[in-house]
């Protein structure tokens, strides 16, 4: 027969709300944005590419002016 302090200690235990994340429903999450973010890149990939290299580009003609304009 349980005492009755044992029978407090397993109604506390049950009525205890778990509250926050686990590492492995953080490491789900994770890798569910990965993939989101994997697919997304994917499919805009070449717009991307065409849109450093144009601003690569702009980088290095300003550059490229800002040397020749320099004061000796």
């Amino acid at each position: 027969m349980k005492t009755l302090e044992t029978q407090k200690r397993l109604a506390i235990r049950r009525n205890r709300k778990e509250s926050g994340y686990t590492l492995l429903e953080y490491a789900a999450g994770a890798a569910l944005l990965m993939g989101v973010l994997y697919v997304g890149l994917r499919a805009v990939g070449g717009s991307l590419e065409g849109l450093m290299t144009s601003i690569a580009n702009f980088a290095n003609r300003r550059a490229t002016e800002l040397d020749t304009k320099a004061p000796d």
